[in-house]
């Protein structure tokens, strides 16, 4: 089995740099993707170094 670790690490930096532009620049009143995209990136991390 490959050790994905790097590939998972950058994939999640990936995201929570995605999701707090978008957070940043979203300015519209209601849900904003951004903070999923955010968390979803959060929770990749956190997979990628307990795994």
């Amino acid at each position: 089995m490959k050790n994905l670790f790097i590939q998972r690490l950058l994939v999640s930096t990936l995201l929570i740099v995605l999701g707090s532009i978008q957070i940043i620049l979203d300015t519209s009143v209601g849900l904003n993707f951004g903070y999923i995209i955010f968390f979803s990136g959060g929770i990749v991390l956190l997979y990628s170094t307990i795994a």
